[in-house]
Formats: structure tokens, sequence, C-alpha cells
């Protein structure tokens, strides 16, 4: 049984690897990008979508600084 595109997509909004992903955001660049005339052509494939995705660096994550309040 092949899954739908839905399927997919949702599997992939779930999965941890992506989690520090904006999909919304994500998609919206993906669109524009594509919208671009170099772009003519070019499609919004699973694997387009994975390439992109695999792309984004997931942000450094940091101690928390303990701040001093001089009272």
């Amino acid at each position: 049984m092949v899954e739908s595109d839905e399927e997919w997509l949702a599997k992939l909004r779930t999965d941890a690897t992506y989690q520090h992903i904006d999909f919304t955001v994500e998609f919206a660049k993906m669109d524009n990008w594509l919208a671009l005339p170099k772009n003519k052509g070019r499609k919004k494939t699973r694997s387009f979508i994975l390439n992109w995705l695999n792309k984004i660096e997931r942000p450094i994550q940091t101690a928390a600084k303990k701040r001093i309040v001089l009272t």
C-alpha cells in the first residue's frame, strides 16, 4: 500500500528528526523559490522536500546563563 502525500507529510511533521522545523514557513519558502523564473520546470517532489528540509540546521542549544540581579 502506497501512502498518500498527506499521510507522508503528516509523518514528517511528527518525526523527531524534523521537530525543529516550522513546516508552514519552510513550505512557503519552497513555493516562493519554485515560483522564480530560473526554477521553471522544477517540482515540489518528495525528494525535493526532503533535500530542502535536510539542509536546515538544528539551532544550537546553549545553557541558560544565570543572571545576577543586584538590589
